[in-house]
């Protein structure tokens, strides 16, 4: 119980925010809209261009509550790296879950729930019986809650482009670099092999991905060439144990020797 009384502290708003401040978030929120609305005469937004699907658009199709659902390659792998962290995660949330007889369900959206009515406790304690003044600083609670979730996800996806180009810099970089040294042959990056570059992108520098890869090559090249000619070889020894038998030969030396 006291483990997830703290889950709820550590995650929950502040349930005594001045109201001041909740004041003016409102007057600033409210001031948004109109500013927009009147900008909207000096923006001419460019037409939308149709674009066709390609196989990396219709990467993967799933079935999402019931509906199928075709996702990117992209989508794809952003999916299956979110379902990779969120095993390990649901572990712990399935063990509070347990302790406290519920499901995983119940227990998230208890922990909002919980921070909700905190809030709102603090409210009632500042305002008392004044359920108007109450219900409209719970408005104000929850448009400044959907503004810190959003900014949260834009600060998320901001953070993952960052990290997208510092790899996209990386690999440009090395591959001017293997280009000037002891790979002139290259000659463009995307005519590298996937699997090198799914490497690099990895975490591998590009060279030690390319090197890996045409060892491995050269690897194959070998084991065929081992193939054909132990296959060589048999087909050779076949051919000798074809040759016809000398019958007379063999019984004149069976003669000589006393043999039947």
């Amino acid at each position: 119980m006291d483990e997830t009384m703290n889950a709820v502290n550590e995650t929950a708003i502040s349930s005594e925010p001045e109201t001041q401040q909740e004041v003016s978030e409102v007057e600033k929120i409210a001031t948004e809209p109109q500013e927009h609305e009147q900008n909207n005469d000096t923006d001419v937004q460019p037409p939308e261009e149709e674009t066709t699907p390609t196989a990396e658009d219709n990467f993967l199709e799933i079935k999402y509550f019931k509906e199928n659902e075709m996702l990117s390659k992209t989508e794809a792998k952003n999916f299956a790296e979110i379902g990779r962290r969120f095993s390990d995660v649901k572990k712990q949330l399935e063990r509070v879950a347990a302790l406290k007889g519920q499901t995983i369900d119940e227990l998230v959206n208890g922990l909002e729930a919980a921070q909700d009515e905190a809030h709102r406790q603090g409210l009632i304690e500042k305002f008392g019986d004044d359920e108007d003044t109450i219900n409209k600083m719970m408005e104000l609670y929850n448009i400044i809650k959907q503004k810190t979730i959003d900014n949260a996800k834009a600060n998320q996806k901001a953070a993952q482009e960052a990290e997208e180009q510092t790899v996209i810099d990386r690999l440009a970089q090395e591959f001017v670099e293997m280009k000037n040294g002891d790979f002139p042959e290259l000659t463009e990056f995307k005519d590298l092999p996937e699997e090198v570059k799914r490497a690099a992108a990895e975490g591998l520098s590009l060279s030690h991905a390319y090197l890996k890869h045409m060892h491995n090559e050269n690897k194959k090249i070998a084991a065929e060439k081992a193939s054909q000619e132990a296959a060589a070889k048999k087909s050779t020894g076949s051919m000798a144990s074809d040759e016809p038998t000398d019958f007379v030969g063999d019984a004149f030396l069976r003669g000589i020797l006393g043999k039947n």
